[in-house]
């Protein structure tokens, strides 16, 4: 609705959290999917990392299968997902680009090198890793780390996290995120697009 209302910002992408609709047609995400005049990545998050799929794993990734037929632009998968079936989507959906995601909703990791060669793989195109910050520091730490490294997106969470989403594109940040409204936010002090963009 935002997209007929005329709004002209300059997102490039738009992320699609199918875990939190309350039914997961195909045919309805496909005709959402087909509404959108930008690339839509697809997520269909774990509660284990954060996400709202109110099922078992083993219904989350025969889900994740058949919404792969859909042929979104980008599919989000978690880092503890099966290597097996990554590549095999890749293999079987070569046009998808497969973004590899991280988790973590206490604490930025030490070894933020070691934890990002332990998610690589040749499947995916890009790699997320969103961690709390406790501290400013841990913020400064997540920019350096992305400012080091192609294709991959660092957030921090949490209050002490949001210049990791104000500066993104200053240390050529893979991704951002951003909610259109402040209510409808998916994690610990993601920002709204009009706050995002005016600071």
């Amino acid at each position: 609705s935002h997209f007929k209302k005329g709004l002209a910002y300059p997102i490039d992408a738009v992320e699609l959290r199918l875990d939190y609709f309350d039914a997961l047609n195909p045919e309805d995400i496909k005709k959402i999917k087909e509404s959108c005049p930008l690339p839509v990545i697809f997520t269909l998050r774990s509660k284990s990392q954060g996400g709202y799929f109110n099922g078992d794993e083993d219904s989350r990734l025969k889900l994740i299968k058949k919404l792969c037929k859909l042929n979104p632009d980008y599919f989000d998968l978690e880092s503890d997902i099966s290597r097996a079936l990554a590549k095999a989507i890749k293999e079987k959906y070569p046009n998808i680009q497969l973004i590899c995601s991280y988790h973590d909703f206490e604490k930025t990791p030490e070894d933020l090198e070691g934890l990002l060669a332990s998610m690589h793989d040749d499947c995916f195109s890009i790699y997320k890793i969103a961690t709390h910050a406790n501290s400013t520091i841990d913020s400064l730490r997540m920019l350096n780390f992305v400012k080091q490294h192609h294709n991959l997106c660092g957030l921090c969470m949490g209050s002490f996290g949001e210049v990791t989403r104000i500066l993104a594109p200053v240390v050529n940040s893979a991704l951002n995120f951003a909610c259109v409204d402040k209510n409808q936010a998916t994690a610990p002090g993601q920002l709204d697009l009009e706050v995002l963009l005016n600071i």
